[in-house]
């Protein structure tokens, strides 16, 4: 874009609306993975299984946040 003779401001401007759109994207993600893994989990009523999904979801949280 900017070898194009965009101005920094259009590029940075595209740069942030990829970036909101990829949250979006990792926001429903996150929302299917609560609504079907750890729902599943805790139905099952298996302590290991309700655990490993929790972990699973903790793990996911903390590379958000990286």
């Amino acid at each position: 874009m900017l070898k194009d003779g965009r101005a920094c401001f259009d590029v940075v401007a595209q740069i942030r609306a990829a970036r909101a759109g990829l949250a979006r994207v990792e926001q429903i993600v996150l929302a299917d993975h609560l609504k079907l893994c750890v729902e599943q989990a805790i139905e099952s009523g298996d302590p290991k299984d309700q655990r490993r999904k929790l972990d699973e979801l903790i793990a996911i949280i903390e590379r958000s946040d990286a």
